[in-house]
């Protein structure tokens, strides 16, 4: 829906902000299987300087077991091991996430600027019709009546507003996104 060129601006826009909803809800979720994990990780009850070298992939595990008396060290930095490589996984999910998230923003800023955008084409195009009666008119001849100049006016005085309402919308939409 958010994508569909059949759909209206309102029903897009709709469907982004659930989307984002969506997506916001999922790194939360993420960020807090990431705190779990590095809980687990942390109460496998590894020393910090093990731990150190696990996170920094210091540690050959076949080298530090290899006469079999360290299995309850090497048991210790694989579950270690295992529940940080989780936290890690977690921590990605969650940045990939952000970026979609910033990427539906965007999209959402992009779908109020399409709209205007198709708008005020509106009234470039009522502006070059009526320039062209004008220009007619003095091709002919004839005295141009005040009733175009003022129709200019008036469609730029449209214009203005629509303007000034496209900058607050999209004011609006920076916005969502910074908070």
């Amino acid at each position: 829906t958010a994508n569909s060129a059949y759909k209206s601006w309102s029903e897009r826009n709709k469907a982004l902000a659930n989307e984002i909803s969506k997506v916001s809800e999922e790194i939360e979720l993420q960020n807090n299987a990431a705190i779990e994990y590095l809980k687990k990780a942390n109460s496998v009850g590894l020393g910090e300087s093990w731990a150190k070298k696990v996170r920094n992939g210091a540690i050959d595990i076949d080298t530090l077991n290899q006469d079999n008396s360290n299995e309850e060290l090497v048991e210790k930095i694989k579950n270690y091991q295992k529940w940080y490589e989780l936290y890690l996984d977690c921590i990605d999910a969650a940045e990939e996430l952000r970026e979609e998230e910033a990427k539906l923003y965007e999209q959402r800023f992009e779908n109020v600027q399409s709209r205007y955008d198709g708008i005020l084409q509106g009234f470039e195009h009522t502006e070059s019709m009526l320039n062209e009666y004008i220009s007619q008119a003095e091709a002919k001849g004839n005295i141009v009546s005040k009733n175009y100049y003022n129709a200019l006016i008036d469609n730029e005085e449209d214009r203005i507003q629509t303007l000034k309402q496209e900058q607050i919308d999209l004011l609006k939409k920076r916005d969502e996104f910074e908070s």
